[in-house]
């Protein structure tokens, strides 16, 4: 039936004159600048109305002008006279006139008068702004003010200097008329020119012009209705396209190619004309012409007008007339199209196919149907149904009231108009009304109200593709629904409650605020200015019954649907601002963008302070709900930078919406800071947050910090030290969650994110790193700390520096240098005493060795020369348990004494551990003895100045192991890599004293081993020792011993597999080769283009590969849980692996290097030696039960066979 109806109401206007296809046009001149930008433009000056062509049987619209007869009067005219006879004939003559040359032919061609640039328009939010020129036509005449209007509407401002007329009004008054497209929303404006005789005198200078002013404002974006008079749109958005149906009726060319340009034709010729259907997404429809009628004007039932399609489509003008019109084959559903013999009409049309839904065409065989159909053409002679417009009135005598519809919704409306009109009167009522009286009244309206706005929302679904027929009876709906609301908000806010009022009051108050919670939920899409309006009214009438209330609410419950709100609006001013980013406008302030955006943020800061108001006024009632707060406050945070989640806005917007929503924010902060349930849910040792709220989380906590000084006590003792008993809630101190929450920052740390700095007059005078923000707060933290609140300061710290993720017990390291400065010498003292005894209990290598150590070379420092002496007494080098202490320190953070203790010490240490590895036999297994103390050596030659001895004795410690050392053992043994790793960075920093030959050896050792099987650590040392070497130069004895093994070694060292190794390598090449004297090494080391390549672009700095950002954070999001699942395995391992003790000895230092078929020797006789040992403990005696008779069999067979091994490699030469 909706698409009958449609079609019923489609009528097509046939025209053949231009009188109406013409449209006004002009020109417009540049405005003034205005303080107020214009959101559209569309302004035409008229053309002077053409003449009308009357070939074509259509009479001349201009006024006809009267015959010019005498105006004399009847006795006035001259009677017959009676002559007498002449006395004599007359000779004179009336002289001839001369005739008057021919006039020749010429080439005349009126001027059209040009039309003036006279008008400008700027089209405001809510109104039209016009200027006009007094110089209209551009004649030099100057019309008067009083005879232009606007619609009705006077002239409100004159220029008198610029000669400009000033028009201004409403979009809704001075005549505006409002039509609606596909996409646009156009008010119309006239301005009318009259002209009056000039004055005493019947004539005038101008003529009478009108001008259509237009206004164009697109309909893809919502408006919220205002407060008194709502306006709701269902669904403003790109899918209101799926339901609208156009509907063309056109004149086109005779191939029926294009829309014909002119409608000026001669009686006879054929019009084709062609009734369309744009069905967009709907489903498919056809098209009819229902009825056509043509008249001389636009309006249908003015006179004369002719019906040449009746009866729902049958085209009855062949018949009447004899002419050739009808309707051609239909090849398309949506189209129809039919001839005309011309004449001067104008049509449009519309139907399916039956009776009430053809289009026929009279011929030699009757009736046709243009679908094939001919039997729904035989009411054509008769009628095909009942009509209900004037046409079918006239010729069967019906007159036709009007239309009326009964529905569901228009049932709807007048409930809801009763229930107004219930609300109304109560509210007339001059004296106080007591809700008593009326306890059935809101309860009844707010049920009604909560299924009229649900209706609303699912209407879309509801109606599905029906929903553009009932789009007027859903606004109406809307809009009375908006109007009971706010009636009954308005009469509930004039009751008051007493604090005497009974439990059924109380009651019932609590259930209007719920109910209208319910609404809001239903609500918050349809209309923006009803939701706050509710809210508004929720919230006062929360605070306004607090007493009698309070603890009947739901709190949870008003809480959730704030944050929920605030979100939404938060994410919906992001995507405003984001399309205005994309949309790429140059002046974004003056873009309906853009005041779309402010009204948007406009509902974030409602949001936010509302839920400031409402925690501060429940607080106590708001423990469930601090998880959300918790929550709100991190996904808030993830929308602005420097988050690496926020989008991607215009500053200036991103900076006008934080104000607005994170100010607020912290205010609610600062209000919680004092609550229990919130800080348990913020400290909460198992939160784990998403990647996105990492960053949230960890600013959170250091916005904690800089609010503990201005808490009180106890609060400051909820924050700082933690959960202490085990019946309490477990929550860490605000230390370790800080620290916690900065390991998670792994992705912002390397990105890196930057955050304000030092901030002055409110403006971040730079940017700062995370590490240093997190770092700088914390300090601040600690200097305004009372002292009793260090220990679990101290043991947050220490907890964070015992933790397997570096960059964490760096920043834990960093603040406790702090501390150890701000804090007295006794601390700091006391604080180096025990990190030296951690370090000490430490059971071998790790990263807590690691980083403990970095701790202790830190403090070191920070002690004062006494300090140092004493540490040095309670720790002295010579007992061997204190060498992991000293091997991890630097010498030169002590003073003058401690530090020539130290070294004179550790030197006569590693004499005597020498001498007695020496003197025991070079056992394999005193080597992590050894190690020890060639650790703290290297420590003492690191020092700034080093004195003669200290250097004789090191070189001599040295030159000695590098003759023991032997590439084969050294490849297998970890213990000898790491003697040889110290071995390489000793000498390393002695290369200028070590003897040739010394060089040589270590060189040799170092080509022996296999690079790709060796640590990281070895090879790092090995480029240490590298590089170093290109400060001296090789005696040409040795040259050919050294050189080329340098060359393959740094060959081999730059094809390694490993980025940060190759790295390292091409550092340690480039250093050789700018200070070597033996050039030769560098074209020895770069045989290939490959290598040669890798060189150039490393020393030129040369990037190879440019990775966008897009793709560098999502590669550095899968190395973070790569490296979360490393730290978390490191953290498992109660200690780093412990190798078995070696018993063998090493070998003297061979200059030969062993071949393959000796290697495999070795490793075949030592696994037969060890599993000869194993059988030999089996059959130690007393070992029960005693061993078979077949295993004696075994054993002399297997003494036979190596009988014949040993006897065989006798008689090779």
């Amino acid at each position: 039936m909706g698409i009958r109806q449609c079609v019923l109401g489609l009528l097509v206007l046939v025209a053949f004159d231009h009188v109406y296809g013409a449209r006004p046009k002009a020109r417009v001149f540049q405005p003034r600048v205005l303080t107020q930008k214009p959101q559209s433009v569309d302004s035409q000056l008229g053309e002077q109305w053409k003449p009308i062509q009357a070939p074509y049987g259509v009479q001349s619209q201009r006024p006809q002008l009267a015959p010019l007869t005498p105006n004399v009067a009847p006795s006035s005219i001259q009677s017959k006279q009676e002559f007498q006879a002449p006395v004599s004939e007359l000779t004179w003559k009336f002289p001839v006139a001369p005739e008057e040359p021919a006039q020749p032919d010429f080439n005349f061609e009126l001027q059209q008068p040009k039309p003036a640039n006279s008008i400008a328009v700027q089209c405001w939010e809510d109104a039209v702004h016009v200027e006009v020129k007094q110089d209209f036509f551009g004649t030099g005449q100057l019309l008067e003010p009083s005879l232009l209007s606007l619609g009705g509407c006077g002239v409100v401002d004159i220029d008198a200097a610029a000669r400009v007329l000033v028009f201004h009004s409403p979009l809704q008054e001075c005549g505006g008329e409002l039509v609606a497209t596909e996409d646009e929303l156009v008010y119309i404006f006239t301005l009318d020119y009259k002209p009056a005789a000039l004055q005493s005198t019947p004539i005038v200078r101008s003529s009478g012009v009108t001008v259509s002013v237009d206004c164009h404002y697109p309909r893809r974006q919502n408006v919220s209705s205002s407060d008194l008079q709502p306006s709701w749109i269902p669904y403003a958005s790109t899918k209101v396209a799926e339901d609208i149906l156009v509907f063309s009726l056109k004149l086109m060319t005779d191939d029926w190619m294009f829309e014909r340009p002119l409608n000026v034709f001669f009686l006879g010729d054929i019009l084709h004309i062609q009734a369309s259907l744009k069905q967009y997404n709907h489903v498919p429809l056809r098209i009819f012409v229902d009825h056509c009628v043509a008249t001389a004007g636009p309006d249908v039932n003015s006179a004369p007008k002719y019906s040449f399609i009746e009866n729902h489509g049958c085209l009855t003008d062949a018949k009447y007339t004899g002419s050739s019109s009808n309707f051609l084959p239909r090849v398309q559903d949506d189209k129809l199209q039919f001839q005309l013999e011309a004449f001067r009409f104008q049509q449009e049309g519309s139907g399916a196919i039956d009776e009430d839904h053809k289009a026929c065409s009279f011929g030699t065989n009757g009736w046709v149907s243009s679908d094939g159909s001919d039997q729904v053409c035989g009411c054509c002679d008769a009628s095909c149904g009942l009509r209900t417009d004037g046409v079918c009135s006239e010729v069967l005598g019906f007159q036709w009231e009007g239309k009326a519809q009964v529905g569901p919704l228009q049932m709807m409306v007048q409930t809801l108009e009763s229930l107004s009109g219930c609300v109304r009167h109560v509210s007339s009522f001059e004296e106080s009304v007591s809700f008593d009286t009326i306890r059935s009244l809101p309860s009844c309206i707010l049920r009604v109200l909560k299924d009229t706005f649900q209706h609303c929302k699912d209407s879309e679904v509801m109606y599905s593709g029906r929903l553009s027929l009932v789009g007027d009876l859903l606004q109406g709906l809307f809009k009375e629904a908006y109007s009971l609301q706010k009636g009954l908000m308005e009469l509930l806010d004039k009751i008051n409650l007493e604090d005497t009022a009974s439990e059924e009051e109380v009651s019932d108050i609590v259930t209007v605020i719920h109910s209208l919670l319910d609404i809001c939920s239903i609500i918050s899409r349809l209309d923006i200015a009803l939701h706050a309006n509710t809210w508004k009214f929720i919230i006062k009438q929360s605070v306004k019954y607090q007493s009698l209330v309070e603890d009947r609410l739901h709190h949870t419950d008003i809480a959730f649907s704030l944050c929920e709100d605030l979100c939404t609006s938060v994410q919906n001013c992001l995507e405003l601002a984001q399309q205005i980013q994309q949309a790429g406008l140059q002046e974004v302030i003056h873009s309906p963008e853009y005041k779309l955006f402010q009204k948007a943020t406009k509902m974030c800061r409602f949001f936010a302070n509302t839920l400031v108001h409402y925690t501060k006024e429940f607080k106590t009632f708001l423990a469930k709900s601090c998880c959300r707060f918790h929550q709100l406050y991190l996904q808030i945070h993830s929308k602005f930078p420097p988050s690496v989640c926020a989008l991607s806005v215009p500053p200036a917007l991103s900076e006008e919406l934080r104000v607005a929503v994170l100010v607020p924010m912290d205010v609610m902060l600062t209000q919680l800071m004092s609550f229990q349930p919130f800080a348990e849910s913020v400290l909460d040792p198992d939160h784990k947050s998403s990647t996105e709220l990492c960053l949230p989380q960890c600013l959170l906590l250091v916005n904690v910090l800089g609010k503990l000084s201005s808490q009180p006590e106890e609060a400051l003792r909820l924050w700082s030290d933690g959960s202490q008993f085990s019946e309490e809630t477990p929550r860490w101190s605000v230390f370790e969650a800080v620290l916690q929450s900065f390991r998670q920052c792994m992705l912002e740390r390397a990105v890196p994110v930057w955050l304000p700095g030092i901030m002055l007059r409110g403006q971040a005078q730079g940017t700062v790193s995370l590490h240093q923000h997190v770092c700088v707060h914390m300090c601040a933290c600690v200097a305004v700390l009372p002292a009793q609140h260090f220990p679990p300061l101290e043991r947050s710290l220490l907890a964070a520096v015992l933790q397997a993720e570096t960059q964490m017990a760096v920043l834990a390291t960093d603040v406790w240098c702090f501390l150890a400065r701000y804090g007295s010498a006794e601390l700091c003292f006391h604080h180096v005493l025990l990190i030296a005894h951690l370090i000490r209990s430490c059971p071998g290598e790790g990263y807590q060795l690691f980083h403990l150590a970095l701790l202790l070379r830190r403090l070191l420092f920070l002690m004062t020369p006494k300090h140092q002496v004493e540490f040095v007494e309670r720790f002295p080098p010579s007992q061997e348990e204190n060498l992991c202490v000293w091997r991890h320190t630097l010498l030169r953070c002590l003073c003058e004494e401690a530090r020539m203790q130290v070294e004179e010490e550790v030197l006569a240490r590693a004499s005597v551990v020498l001498q007695e590895w020496q003197n025991s036999g070079h056992r394999l297994g005193d080597i992590p003895r050894l190690n020890r103390i060639l650790g703290c050596v290297l420590l003492v030659i690191g020092g700034s100045s080093l004195q003669a001895e200290c250097v004789l004795s090191s070189v001599k410690i040295i030159s000695q192991l590098w003759s023991r050392m032997s590439s084969n053992q050294v490849q297998v043994h970890p213990p000898l890599q790491c003697t040889v790793k110290l071995l390489l960075s000793i000498s390393a920093v002695l290369i200028k004293n070590v003897e040739p030959h010394v060089i040589v050896q270590a060189v040799s050792c170092l080509s022996g081993l296999t690079i790709q099987k060796c640590s990281d650590d070895l090879l790092l040392a090995a480029l240490e020792f590298l590089a170093s070497m290109g400060k001296i130069f090789f005696p040409p004895n040795i040259q050919c011993q050294v050189l080329p093994r340098i060359s393959a070694l740094f060959n081999g060292l730059l094809t390694h597999t490993s980025w940060l190794i190759l790295h390292h390598v091409l550092e340690a090449f480039g250093l050789f080769a700018e200070i070597t004297n033996h050039e030769e090494v560098i074209s020895q080391t770069l045989t290939s283009e490959e290598v040669k390549n890798k060189v150039l672009n490393f020393l030129s700095k040369t990037v190879s590969h440019q990775e966008s950002g897009e793709v560098r954070l999502e590669r550095l999001k899968e190395w973070r849980s790569i490296i979360e699942k490393h730290h978390e395995q490191m953290e498992r391992e109660n200690s780093s692996p412990v190798h078995t003790p070696l018993t063998e000895e090493p070998c003297p230092k061979k200059a030969r290097q062993e071949t393959k078929a000796e290697e495999e020797y070795e490793r075949y006789l030592q696994t037969a030696e060890s599993a000869l040992k194993a059988l030999q403990a089996i059959e130690e005696p007393g070992h029960s039960p005693s061993p078979p008779e077949w295993v004696r069999v075994r054993l002399q067979a297997l003494q036979t066979l190596i009988t014949q091994i040993n006897t065989t490699t006798e008689e090779q030469p």
